[in-house]
């Protein structure tokens, strides 16, 4: 459960950077929360007993592959863009392959 909170973190300040007032982002990633944790776990609840080893086979590597392309190509960007230091730079680089580590 606390992996989710970088993620919610993540979505919320890409909403804010695009133009979002905070409470329409604090409500958007509320909304969409509730909708995809219901709609995610039914899915995965009813796709187990269609096909065996669908979810740590298929569904996991696949929703771990999405997550770092999301970090690659929408956050990952904005972080090095930054006026930072090197060694600031190279603690988000490493924090990063750190991640990329744990999927």
């Amino acid at each position: 459960m606390l992996h989710e909170i970088p993620h919610e973190l993540g979505d919320f300040a890409t909403l804010v950077k695009r133009g979002f007032t905070w409470n329409a982002a604090i409500m958007l990633q509320i909304m969409t929360s509730i909708v995809a944790a219901f709609l995610g776990t039914a899915f995965g609840l009813y796709s187990r007993h269609l096909v065996e080893g669908l979810g740590s086979d298929i569904l996991l590597p696949f929703t771990a592959g999405g997550f770092l392309y999301l970090a690659c190509v929408t956050i990952l960007p904005d972080v090095l863009d930054t006026e930072a230091g090197m060694a600031l730079r190279m603690m988000e680089i490493l924090a990063f392959l750190l991640e990329v580590g744990f999927m």
